[in-house]
């Protein structure tokens, strides 16, 4: 690196924006940290006095600490994706039996779909599993 690159990355007003925003979602960060306090807190209470979680502060829990990786994956760099409120807030997958899965982010859609999405209507291929090894026979007279 030379430094005319240098020059052009300190001059660069796209770098300086992205540090605006890298210090605005820190301090979104700092406040979103003690909203998940506050909220393991009462889901807490809400499970010693009723013994079951409350279902609403479970799901938002989980948008929440899905929000604050979005956040985490931002201030990295491993993300050019702006968290809420330049995207829409996050969701989270629901399973069959009801809990949460692995939350998905709400991104921006794309018209490309990526080689690991199956064609539409096709079933997606079944991984291939290796085949088992027989047991070794015991010995005879050795029972």
């Amino acid at each position: 690196m030379d430094n005319n690159d240098i020059k052009h990355n300190l001059s660069s007003g796209e770098q300086w924006l992205r540090i605006l925003y890298m210090v605005m979602f820190a301090l979104v960060l700092y406040v979103a940290y003690f909203v998940f306090w506050f909220v393991v807190v009462i889901q807490t209470l809400f499970v010693l006095i009723s013994g079951s979680k409350n279902a609403e502060v479970l799901k938002f829990s989980g948008t929440l600490s899905l929000y604050i990786f979005q956040c985490t994956q931002f201030l990295a760099y491993k993300s050019e994706h702006k968290p809420f409120p330049f995207s829409d807030w996050p969701v989270e997958a629901e399973t069959v039996a009801g809990e949460s899965a692995s939350p998905v982010a709400a991104e921006p859609e794309s018209d490309a779909k990526s080689d690991s999405e199956p064609a539409e209507g096709k079933p997606k291929p079944k991984p291939k599993r290796s085949p088992r090894k027989p047991k070794p026979e015991a010995p005879e007279g050795s029972e």
